[in-house]
């Protein structure tokens, strides 16, 4: 979204609105993506069966939907009348312009690179996890 939705389009949209707060909300979507990985390696380093992994992710991921049950009740007005048109703002429903792919040569190789860097690490704490774990 950070790449996708520039700040002149998004106030030229919603002159009324904060682009900062935007980006807060963006990050702290990020946030929750690691926060939930980090979550998913703890599960799996602390273990000892494969139905114990199975459950404690499914209910992790439950967890992290929460938010999305929430935004859908609230959109059918089970919350009340208030989050209901906060939900239903133009803002949810607006589509912006896809970008194209490479046109920043410099953001897809951080993106790369962001990848490659998650990879290894979650990689390299198994690894650690497996080799150096009492038997």
């Amino acid at each position: 979204m950070l790449r996708t939705i520039k700040e002149p389009a998004f106030k030229k949209r919603f002159p009324n609105k904060s682009y900062n707060k935007f980006i807060a909300s963006a990050v702290l979507r990020i946030v929750l993506g690691y926060t939930f990985l980090v979550n998913v390696f703890v599960i799996l380093a602390q273990a000892t069966g494969v139905l114990d992994i199975f459950y404690d992710v499914l209910a992790l991921q439950f967890i992290s939907e929460l938010d999305d049950i929430a935004f859908s009740l609230a959109k059918i007005e089970v919350l009340g009348r208030r989050l209901q048109r906060a939900c239903t703002a133009r803002l949810f429903q607006t589509e912006w312009e896809k970008q194209k792919m490479g046109r920043s040569k410099r953001a897809s190789v951080f993106l790369k690179s962001v990848y490659f860097v998650n990879l290894a690490a979650f990689l390299g704490g198994m690894y650690d996890l497996c080799i150096y774990s009492p038997k």
